[in-house]
């Protein structure tokens, strides 16, 4: 790049390049809140859900409506990620002012608005992403994360959970890393304990304000 701005997340990852942007997307965090031990969440349509817990188990279990049930015994703290772009509305706690980049006006046309830092809360770096079957472990310290995990998140969209001997897509939070939790177990004249890989893809995020 000659001129223009580049911004990298805290991993060095390139997060948005004026010269490549051409009106794509940015994953932006759009929504927050708590979702109460045994109450149920729907996420708001065309977006992601991150969770978290300050320690201990993260549990849920998700419908195929995608409502999701927390099954934590504490309290998820979430937010909710969308893809945005120049099409999108201001929201609603991102400020007054800021920084807007517009494309080279084609006149008659005015210039289009590329990026406004107008339409982002805050952005997300992504710490991990899991495909499809890659945790094939139940419980093993830090499998997912290690690291402080203040502002650390991870996917709930897909959850399962019968009680606290089967379960998948769960986690452990500590202080200093998060552990990935599946398993189905059976005990008696037909018993059986199985680690329960990853349901689909899984990501662990950091906010950035």
């Amino acid at each position: 790049m000659a001129y223009g701005l580049e911004f990298y997340g805290a991993n060095q990852q390139l997060i948005f390049d004026t010269d490549n942007f051409d009106g794509g997307q940015t994953l932006v965090i759009t929504g927050s809140g708590s979702i109460l031990n045994n109450a149920t969440f729907s996420p708001p349509a065309n977006t992601l859900t991150f969770g978290r817990v300050t320690t201990g188990n993260l549990f849920g279990n998700t419908n195929n409506s995608g409502v999701l049930t927390n099954r934590s015994g504490q309290i998820i703290s979430y937010v909710s990620a969308e893809f945005t772009s120049s099409s999108t509305s201001n929201i609603t706690n991102a400020g007054t002012y800021g920084l807007e980049i517009f494309a080279t006006p084609v006149p008659p046309n005015p210039a289009e608005l590329m990026f406004s830092t107008r339409k982002a809360a805050s952005t997300v770096d992504f710490q991990a992403i899991y495909d499809k079957g890659d945790l094939t472990t139940n419980n093993v310290a830090n499998s997912v994360y290690a690291g402080t995990t203040s502002d650390v998140y991870v996917s709930i969209d897909y959850m399962y959970y019968v009680d606290q001997n089967n379960y998948a897509n769960g986690y452990t939070f500590s202080t200093n890393g998060i552990s990935y939790r599946g398993r189905l177990f059976n005990q008696g004249e037909f018993s059986w304990d199985f680690v329960v890989p990853n349901i689909g893809t899984l990501a662990v995020i950091k906010l950035r304000s």
